[in-house]
């Protein structure tokens, strides 16, 4: 009978599993990645949402546009009438009472949209040439550290966010 040598038989035995360390730094790497991924789908949303906003205000921005090309003599760059710019639906309306009509009907759309936006039309003038310039500024809270403050307490801005686009007049 041979028998094996006692070393052997010691050496023989692997160690099967994982340590508790080796577990500990794989949750601690998993979890490092899931704080960047929820990061990461923070950021998504921001930036979703204000391409949304984006998009609404230019669709706005061109409704103006083809009203305001619909009725080319009216001067558009008044103050946006607060009595409602009368009903020009169903009646004849001249391009005065029609402009009023569409500056209401179309600031009633913005202010649906954007609740605190502020919107401006200016004629401006580029290379000799006559153009019209829509502008629509909103307001977005953001939250973050500020860049002046040395604190670490988080702090809320209101921001503004201008859009703008500029068509050729005729």
């Amino acid at each position: 009978m041979t028998t094996e040598p006692r070393s052997s038989q010691c050496h023989s035995h692997t160690n099967k599993g994982f340590s508790l360390i080796e577990v500990l730094v794989t949750v601690f790497v998993l979890s490092i990645a899931m704080l960047g991924i929820a990061g990461m789908q923070t950021t998504s949303l921001r930036l979703s949402k204000e391409a949304h906003l984006r998009s609404q205000a230019t669709e706005l921005a061109y409704d103006i546009i083809a009203r305001i090309r619909a009725n080319p003599n009216a001067d558009y760059t008044v103050a946006i009438p607060a009595g409602g710019g009368g009903a020009c639906i169903n009646n004849d309306c001249d391009q005065n009472q029609l402009r009023d009509f569409d500056l209401t009907t179309w600031n009633n759309q913005l202010l649906n949209q954007f609740p605190n936006a502020l919107p401006t039309i200016t004629n401006v003038v580029i290379g000799g040439v006559t153009h019209t310039q829509i502008t629509i500024t909103w307001y977005e809270r953001v939250e973050g550290l500020s860049e002046v403050s040395a604190n670490t307490n988080p702090q809320i801005d209101i921001l503004p966010r201008p859009y703008t686009i500029t068509i050729r007049q005729g």
